[in-house]
């Protein structure tokens, strides 16, 4: 038995009604999140981990949005959609790796969660043998530390990473690896400089003749017809 996107969409129609969060559930959620002052909770957990006696720190503050569906035997058993929120924070201290997290992202959690990072940290650091070196060096020997020196060297190659960029997301589009035919497109990619966002990047590929014509295309629209 054939089980259609047709049929697929049907049979999902009403569990998708029932198991979804309502749309304004997550508008709220959303305004919520997007009321907070992330930028100033950041640097608050930097300085206090610089305080603490960290070396070296980083925040990641972020919002999922997840979708799925279940199936068996061609049912659908569940459908579901959630949103989380929360941070991580990553220290430094004595040569060792701490790390705390919380779904809490206020000026209280992270105060708490910062302590809590570097007390892991510490506890960490009795039973490292060599201390961890942010130090790298790269191909073409220069020399990096931390995060903020990777940045700082990618800085002064905004070429090469552009380039880089296009091929992997030129790639991952057309399903195939980057061929010498591709080259004018990827120079176009690349010409739009540091500033593009991922949306210019991904624009310039669905209107390229390779994404259009791509191989594969045309048969399955030909089956889907029939």
């Amino acid at each position: 038995m054939n089980f259609s996107r047709r049929t697929f969409l049907k049979s999902t129609s009403v569990a998708c009604s029932a198991a979804f969060l309502p749309t304004w559930v997550l508008q709220i959620e959303a305004a919520e999140t997007a009321a907070v002052d992330k930028n100033a909770l950041a640097e608050e957990a930097l300085a206090l981990a610089k305080k603490l006696g960290a070396t070296y720190a980083d925040i990641r503050i972020n919002r999922y949005r997840n979708e799925s569906i279940f199936t068996r035997e061609q049912q659908v058993m569940n459908v579901s959609r959630n949103q989380e929120f929360g941070f991580g924070l990553r220290v430094l201290v004595k040569g060792a790796w701490g790390f705390a997290a919380s779904h809490m992202v206020t000026s209280n959690s992270i105060k708490r969660i910062t302590e809590q990072a570097i007390a892991i940290d510490k506890a960490n650091a009795l039973y490292h043998r060599k201390p961890i070196d942010l130090t790298g060096e790269l191909g073409d020997s220069k020399t990096i530390v931390g995060a903020a020196g990777l940045l700082a060297y990618l800085g002064t190659q905004d070429k090469q990473v552009m380039t880089t960029l296009s091929r992997k997301m030129l790639g991952y589009a057309l399903g195939r690896t980057v061929l010498a035919s591709d080259r004018p497109l990827l120079a176009q990619m690349a010409a739009a400089g540091g500033n593009a966002a991922f949306s210019d990047l991904a624009v310039k590929i669905v209107t390229s003749r390779q994404f259009r014509t791509r191989a594969g295309d045309e048969p399955a629209l030909s089956a889907g017809v029939r």
